[in-house]
């Protein structure tokens, strides 16, 4: 297999495995892309567009998770009704539970693999994948960023 699809593979089986164990704990249909949003509201209330800027994506996609999010109870947005551009979303008690279980399933999971594998192979991975992150990208669409 390569490398390229045994990320793929991977990081599949890690949300696989997330997404079940928030479901099993009443937390249903929190995605890796909205979780990341969960973990930024847990630092601080925030703006829609102050967070697309943070997270380097767009405000609509922003307000897409946040609708989703809000739907589901795990976040308020706050402030003047009319102007939605200075609301402020803001976690709710179980938005708050959920990103604090996701942070200790990521813990959780790093020890089952590192049970799995060993701490040898576990590094040997993470430096190889961390080095791999760290390449600047190819930006034009031509050739490999490698």
């Amino acid at each position: 297999m390569l490398l390229v699809a045994a990320c793929r593979d991977a990081e599949a089986a890690c949300e696989l495995y997330r997404q079940q164990q928030l479901s099993r704990a009443g937390y249903p249909g929190i995605r890796r892309e909205v979780i990341v949003q969960l973990h930024h509201l847990a630092e601080r209330d925030t703006t829609i567009g102050a967070l697309a800027t943070t997270l380097h994506v767009t405000e609509q996609d922003i307000a897409q998770r946040a609708g989703a999010l809000e739907a589901r109870g795990y976040l308020r947005r706050i402030g003047p009704q009319g102007d939605i551009r200075h609301r402020v979303m803001q976690l709710t008690a179980a938005g708050r539970a959920a990103g604090q279980l996701d942070r200790r399933l990521d813990a959780e999971l790093q020890q089952l693999l590192t049970e799995r594998f060993g701490d040898a192979q576990m590094t040997a991975a993470r430096l190889v994948l961390t080095a791999l992150a760290a390449e600047p990208t190819n930006t034009d669409g031509q050739g490999s960023p490698y």
